[in-house]
């Protein structure tokens, strides 16, 4: 009998065949679109996202995933909580419901997912190969409904940040310190994926 059998340790599969899932990162939904890939076109680059369920199964798969309370944003509550900041969630009287409102400090604070608010340049930013049209519509009412939001916030004086996920995969104190020193600041934006971060600090996959 093998030793991992033996001491009861799990057994962990290491086949990766097309259309099966593939290890995510930990700020990933369970049935976020990016865990699923198709076969390979070429060796180290990523594979075009080929559906391996049927439409109605996709359909379900997706309405399951959270909007809120995800583990980037639970992340960020914690290292706020534990710096002496006190905040709202979801506050609905303002534009699209920020995940972190600072009253305070006037101050919101968007947690946002890649692939469903569409950051440029990441690589789970991908897009789905069936359903083209479908998704570059859905994909487009997002960006247009976030820029009316952030318009909105701007005019009724609210200062924000936007955190993508991919930049919290791995939630240093470096990149805590700059997000607080920001919400104790007068700026009236902050992005995690500015370029301007100390690079110690970004992940490379944003």
């Amino acid at each position: 009998m093998p030793r991992s059998l033996q001491q009861g340790h799990p057994v962990r599969r290491t086949d990766r065949r097309p259309g099966t899932l593939k290890a995510c990162p930990w700020n990933l939904a369970p049935n976020s679109p990016a865990m699923y890939q198709g076969p390979s076109k070429a060796p180290g680059k990523r594979a075009d996202m080929a559906d391996v369920v049927d439409r109605v199964t996709r359909a379900r798969m997706m309405s399951g995933i959270k909007g809120t309370n995800t583990r980037p944003e639970l992340a960020v509550r914690r290292a706020l909580h534990a710096a002496g900041f006190r905040y709202r969630l979801h506050a609905a009287e303002l534009p699209g419901r920020p995940d972190i409102v600072l009253p305070k400090h006037r101050a919101v604070i968007l947690v946002h997912g890649c692939f469903w608010h569409r950051h440029a340049g990441c690589r789970f930013t991908t897009t789905p190969a069936t359903r083209p049209e479908f998704w570059a519509e859905k994909f487009q009412r997002n960006i247009d409904r976030d820029a009316r939001n952030r318009h909105m916030l701007k005019a009724a004086g609210w200062r924000i940040a936007t955190l993508w996920e991919c930049d919290l995969r791995q939630l240093e104190q470096d990149k805590v310190k700059l997000l607080t020193e920001w919400i104790r600041s007068v700026e009236p934006e902050y992005a995690s994926d500015d370029p301007s971060m100390p690079k110690a600090s970004r992940s490379p996959a944003g």
